[in-house]
């Protein structure tokens, strides 16, 4: 009985864990600004990048910026510099595409996936 407890109690903390950490999708209508630089804020995470983009998601009327960090992990830098064109794109051609990003805070590389979807 002690052990069924145990297994309980373990699954129920691996599903509180797992859900915190869920990735979240953002889908931008537009695209006015995309920043990578780094946090010069936080002496810490200097070696980071930091990425920005800053848009109108769909069904909305005010700009939010979603930032995430490069953390120089070998993946994630190389998904980054894809997508840094894709973000290009987006705001030299305005309302003509839906950028989908992908991304997960708590991951080593935050930045899950970017892609454009052409508007009909």
């Amino acid at each position: 009985m002690k052990r069924i407890k145990y297994i309980a109690a373990i699954a129920l903390l691996t599903a509180s864990a797992g859900a915190s950490a869920a990735p979240v999708d953002y889908k931008f209508d537009s695209v006015s600004r995309f920043d990578a630089g780094r946090d010069w804020t936080n002496p810490s995470t200097q070696a980071q990048g930091l990425l920005s983009v800053t848009g109108v998601l769909q069904n909305a009327t005010t700009p939010i910026t979603v930032s995430f960090r490069d953390s120089g992990y070998s993946e994630g830098s190389f998904l980054n510099n894809r997508c840094v064109p894709i973000f290009l794109t987006m705001m030299e051609k305005p309302g003509r595409y839906v950028l989908n990003l992908s991304i997960d805070s708590s991951a080593t590389a935050p930045l899950l996936s970017c892609g454009l979807v052409l508007k009909s």
